[in-house]
C-alpha cells in the first residue's frame, strides 16, 4: 500500500485516500493509517 500512497497520480492517491477512512485498516493498524492519513 506504501507504493500506491507514494504515487504522483492524483485519483490512486484520492482512492487510497478513501480506503483509509475504512475501519477495517484502523482495525489492522490504527498508527500505520494515522501516519498516512496525516501525511497526504
Amino acid at each position: 500500500m506504501e507504493k500506491w500512497l507514494a504515487s504522483s497520480d492524483k485519483d490512486i492517491l484520492w482512492l487510497m485516500r478513501e480506503n483509509l477512512k475504512k475501519d477495517r485498516f484502523k482495525r489492522m493498524d490504527a498508527a500505520w493509517v494515522r501516519k498516512y492519513v496525516t501525511a497526504t
